[in-house]
């Protein structure tokens, strides 16, 4: 029962922005449609690379499989990633049927709706296919090149300042690897600062109590997207450079605080545009930034994290930092 008004408000949020935009003209109406498909088309782009790994790539580029089995191959996957999306959407579409407030358009509102999850089902079959087509000669020129940018040699050592270890060995091979985890960290931290930004520059909007719940899952994704790949990457440092002369220990101390370090941005933006805005810091922004440290601290500081214990810790941090968001 505590939960109940919580999770039904989290659910009336998945269709709140073509409900919205249906009720706007193009001007207005446009932008948050496309930001709103380009929301639900990114859970495919972020997992592409595992549905298509490069090996199994190498291995089905050879067959002879006609481009209309491909096709109809990538619809099937793409419908199937999107279609928890999809009744999560139609539950919301219900729940703001059912509330009918004085704004809604029900026939439009459903209609682009419907368009909006439509668009991102071809979306996400164009990037199946991207992923799946041939690599060029240009591409693998370049592919090569950046792999072989990256050369541990005898540069790298000790008496080396720990900044400049910290930068050749953690930070730059976020940006040379074929993941590249460094695009999609700052995807989500520019996503991340502008959705705070406009949580308090539109101050006293309808809009703000969803914005605060999107800032608040956007915070916590970007803390622990950031301290998953720094994990990582220290991770295969340690197997790398087992026989260089190199203290590990030292780079992985101070590499937390490169972890840290996009939550630190955004609380800056927080900040920033709170004094632009003149907002006077309540009880509520003092337990909000208390909450964010906690768990900044939490996803940093615990050495090893149980796959399940870290999804319920992350789902916790979402509810408790969107709980008190909403007293801003």
């Amino acid at each position: 029962m505590v939960l109940g008004p919580f999770i039904i408000g989290l659910l009336a949020a998945a269709a709140l922005p073509p409900m919205y935009a249906a009720t706007q003209p193009a001007a207005v109406a446009f932008p948050i449609f496309s930001s709103y498909c380009l929301a639900l088309t990114l859970p495919v782009w972020m997992l592409r690379k595992r549905l298509l790994p490069s090996e199994f790539l190498a291995w089905q580029r050879p067959l002879p499989l006609p481009a209309a089995l491909q096709w109809a191959a990538n619809a099937v996957v793409a419908a199937m990633l999107l279609a928890p999306i999809a009744a999560v959407c139609a539950a919301s579409v219900c729940i703001w049927v059912y509330q009918s407030p004085s704004w809604l358009d029900r026939e439009r509102g459903i209609t682009m709706t419907a368009t909006a999850i439509l668009a991102s089902w071809i979306a996400s079959i164009l990037v199946l296919a991207f992923r799946m087509r041939a690599p060029t000669p240009k591409r693998l020129r370049k592919k090569t090149s950046a792999s072989t940018a990256f050369d541990p040699g005898y540069r790298f050592t000790s008496c080396l300042p720990l900044i400049r270890q910290i930068y050749w060995l953690v930070w730059l091979p976020q940006w040379l690897t074929d993941r590249r985890p460094g695009i999609k960290i700052a995807l989500l931290l520019a996503a991340t600062a502008g959705v705070v930004a406009n949580w308090l520059y539109l101050h006293g909007s309808t809009l703000r109590p969803w914005l605060a719940v999107a800032s608040s899952v956007l915070l916590v994704l970007l803390m622990a997207e950031s301290d998953r790949t720094v994990r990582s990457q220290i991770a295969e440092l340690r197997v790398m450079s087992a026989s260089w002369p190199l203290s590990i220990r030292h780079i992985s101390l101070a590499s937390k605080l490169m972890a840290v370090t996009p939550g630190l941005m955004v609380m800056t933006t927080l900040i920033a545009v709170g004094l632009w805005r003149r907002i006077q810091p309540g009880t509520g922004a003092v337990v909000f930034a208390m909450c964010t440290m906690g768990v900044q601290a939490t996803i940093v500081g615990i050495p090893r994290f149980n796959p399940r214990g870290r999804a319920g810790f992350l789902f916790f941090a979402v509810f408790l930092m969107a709980a008190t968001a909403g007293e801003l």
